[in-house]
């Protein structure tokens, strides 16, 4: 008889020490799962706090792109690039500066948008992020482009006016190709 209670007492005890460490284990598990949730909550509102910081720089590489085919049309005449390389040199740096500021800008929306997240307006702010990232991109290339072809159709009417100042093309120190930033098989902003 005594075997017997000791038996059950010691069943009992086990019994009662697997579900305190079920319940220990259960309870980190959920634990885990709200750390993991507030965490993921805060990285979501910062994408969006972040994507607004990163929208204006759009507006002003819009504004930048709109002057460089203001001024291609208007001031970048080989006599005036020669009377004043700046108009052009000065200008391309200008823009390739915003350009890298909006590369250095978009730093934490690069690192945390290529998951999916539970709010759509994260995954919209994410989508439009890569979307835009990947136009300006794109654009400054194809301008770039644009940019390089006026400096040696610039550079010829030198040699062939026997004139000297020539200008070195500009390449773009991140990306030397059109990019598909957001993977979907297309060059958005490119040729």
């Amino acid at each position: 008889m005594k075997n017997k209670k000791l038996k059950v007492v010691i069943i009992i005890l086990i019994i009662i020490c697997f579900l305190s460490l079920l319940g220990f284990y259960l309870n980190h598990y959920i634990e885990n799962i709200k750390k993991d949730r507030r965490e993921t909550l805060v990285l979501m509102n910062e994408i969006k706090e972040k994507y607004t910081e990163f929208s204006p720089s759009i507006d002003s590489f819009k504004d930048k792109r709109a002057e460089f085919y203001n001024l291609k049309e208007n001031e970048f005449y080989f006599e005036n690039i020669y009377s004043n390389p700046a108009i052009v040199t000065g200008f391309i740096d200008e823009y390739e500066s915003i350009i890298l500021n909006i590369d250095g800008n978009s730093k934490f929306l690069k690192d945390n948008c290529f998951t999916r997240y539970a709010d759509y307006t994260v995954n919209n702010k994410c989508n439009l992020f890569k979307q835009e990232y990947e136009a300006v991109i794109n654009y400054y290339l194809t301008d770039l482009n644009i940019y390089n072809t006026i400096i040696d159709l610039y550079n010829n009417w030198l040699i062939e006016n026997s004139l000297e100042g020539a200008l070195e093309n500009k390449k773009f120190e991140l990306y030397s190709e059109y990019i598909d930033y957001d993977h979907d098989g297309s060059f958005l902003g490119g040729n």
